[in-house]
């Protein structure tokens, strides 16, 4: 994929009522080509964006994915990110579970559960 190709972030918090652990370990939707789970880590004085294989949600826990945090970044958008509409995500876990949300588009970066576009590396 061009690294000109649009791309969003989807931001949540990932709530686990379970008495086990889970581990997200990707996201689809019909809205982007390709999702992938990103977190920033600190590099030196810096914050750099690094793709993730997996996030652990603590049994009766919960994470948020924020910015400046855990995210989905979404890749070659098929169509622009509109302020107002939503559309599906569908979470995956690592014992097959899956879970679909729909998530809101909001022009500045939300506090949880929407998707924001212009998110650059």
């Amino acid at each position: 994929m061009p690294p000109s190709a649009p791309t969003g972030a989807v931001y949540f918090i990932l709530e686990n009522r379970g008495q086990q652990p889970q581990r997200l370990i990707g996201a689809q939707t019909s809205r982007a080509e390709k999702t992938e789970l990103h977190t920033h880590v600190h590099q030196g004085d810096m914050m750099k964006m690094q793709q993730v294989e997996a996030v652990d949600v603590p049994a009766a826990g919960k994470v948020e994915f924020k910015p400046g945090g855990n995210h989905v970044m979404l890749f070659g958008l098929k169509q622009p990110l509109v302020a107002g509409e939503s559309f599906p995500v569908t979470l995956q876990f690592e014992d097959g579970g899956e879970i679909t949300t729909e998530v809101s588009i909001e022009v500045d970066a939300p506090a949880a559960g929407g998707a924001a576009p212009g998110h650059h590396h």
